[in-house]
Parts: structure tokens; sequence; C-alpha cells
């Protein structure tokens, strides 16, 4: 028996690094873990460590930029499990250390998209299902950057800034 028996939980980013580890050790805690990830082949090979370990879950292929791939990840959680306990916004990309003055608008959405605006998307479509449970937890993974300057380039620092603010906010509007 672990922890997390019985959970059900969604985590972006699952298809290597610290996604993939957060996953295997909530399927070995007893979660059933939905799988995201941009790469479906990195996501099924996540979901096969999981399963030879006994643990059980289902990869899904996501671009946490687009609402419809969002729901499709969510809809994986609920119709399969009947619910979701835990989300985990994990997905995330780095910005080349691009300084202020050679940043493109281009790379700056893309970051801000990746790393800010699909922890809100995901995090809208998660709170309902708690507020109705009274319950549920939601990680948001920032980094250094999330706390201090320099640690990355500029799109990435005020990316991870931003979510920080945004995890802030959402713990104390919604805390049970």
């Amino acid at each position: 028996m672990g922890i997390l028996d019985g959970k059900v939980s969604i985590v972006t980013g699952a298809g290597s690094g610290m996604g993939r580890a957060i996953a295997k050790i909530y399927a070995r805690e007893g979660s059933f873990v939905v799988i995201a990830d941009m790469n479906l082949e990195t996501a099924k090979e996540t979901l096969q460590q999981i399963e030879e370990a006994g643990g059980k879950g289902c990869a899904v292929l996501v671009d946490v930029t687009k609402e419809e791939e969002i729901k499709k990840m969510f809809d994986c959680a609920v119709e399969k499990y009947g619910t979701l306990d835990i989300l985990v916004n994990n997905a995330g990309i780095m910005d080349n250390f691009e300084p202020a003055e050679d940043m493109t608008d281009e790379l700056w959405d893309k970051v801000f998209a990746v790393n800010t605006t699909s922890v809100m998307r995901t995090t809208r479509r998660a709170i309902p299902i708690f507020k109705e449970k009274g319950k549920g937890v939601i990680i948001n993974i920032t980094s250094a950057g999330g706390l201090y300057g320099s640690r990355a380039g500029a799109a990435y620092t005020a990316s991870k800034h931003a979510v920080t603010g945004f995890t802030h906010n959402v713990g104390f509007q919604y805390a049970l």
C-alpha cells in the first residue's frame, strides 16, 4: 500500500526528466498516472516502466499550449479513472539564456505559452473537479528562476516568476 493508493494524477512533461521521475514515484505509491508529453514515444516509455513495476496509467500526446489537447489529457483521467486528485504542472522549456535585448517576440511567446499559460489552463480545468470533491492538489514546478533573476534568460525567468505568483494567488483563493 502506498500513500497515493487509488489517487489519480496528471503529470505534464512526464516523458523524460523530472516529469518521468515524478510519474514513476506516484505510480509506485499507488496512483493511476496520466503521463502527458509532447513526445508520445517517450510518454509510452514512461508508461512501460511504470507497468513493468506493477503500476497503472495511460500515455497521452499533449501539447500543453493547446486548449483542446489539455482537455484530452483531463478526459483521459476522468473517463478512464473517474476523477482527478493531483495535477503536476511540470512541462517547461528553456530560452537558451537569451538576454532581453536579444529576445524575439516568438521566443518570448513560446516560453510563456509552455511555462505559464499552460499552468493557468490546466489549473482552470482542475479547479471545478477539486471544488466538487472538496479537495485536490496542484503542484506547479518552477525553479530558482522563479525566485531570483539571472538563473536563465529573460523569458524563462519572467515565465517562472509568473508561475510562482500565480501559484500563490490560486493557493490563497482556493485554500480548503
